[in-house]
């Protein structure tokens, strides 16, 4: 079934190697693999999204292409993508889906003006935001939206306050 559904297109498709791999999901990205195998965990937020809200995964997790990563595991980097800032600039860049947004990484990502130096002080309160972030989570038994939602609606007040401190 795979076979007639899939193969005439890709028998179509330039990519030599989508025509001649057709039953593969896409070509593996040996570059972006190679990037996160050094790290113990890298960032990565889901192209589809209602809160910009970034994760951190282990290495030996392999994304689908819904996912954006980012081949870093520092917790300063994690706090600029997480700031007021960056969910501006995504605001004002990005292409909406109804009540979510699209992050792309050529879109958003790439072209962020990132600051020359990032002062220790964002990465320890980006740690502790993350942290209490899963604490809450597995506690609550809930995902970042639901989480989102309830801080949004008044909860988690020590969480928002730690996005208020990231902000300063």
């Amino acid at each position: 079934r795979i076979k007639e559904l899939v193969k005439p297109d890709r028998d179509l498709n330039r990519r030599k190697a989508y025509r001649e791999k057709w039953w593969l999901f896409q070509e593996p990205q040996m570059r972006m693999r190679d990037e996160i195998s050094k790290l113990e965990k890298y960032i990565a937020i889901s192209r589809i999204t209602k809160y910009i809200n970034f994760v951190f995964l282990n290495n030996d997790f392999l994304p689908s292409d819904k996912v954006v990563i980012i081949p870093t595991d520092s917790y300063s980097f994690f706090g600029i993508l997480q700031s007021k800032i960056h969910e501006i600039w995504v605001r004002n860049f990005t292409s909406s889906l109804g009540a979510t947004f699209q992050y792309t990484h050529t879109t958003m990502y790439s072209t962020f003006p990132f600051p020359d130096n990032i002062d220790n002080n964002i990465g320890m309160i980006a740690e502790k935001l993350y942290k209490t972030r899963l604490q809450i989570s597995h506690e609550y038994k809930v995902g970042l939206t639901e989480l989102y939602n309830i801080m949004l609606d008044g909860g988690f007040r020590d969480l928002f306050s730690l996005h208020e401190e990231l902000d300063k």
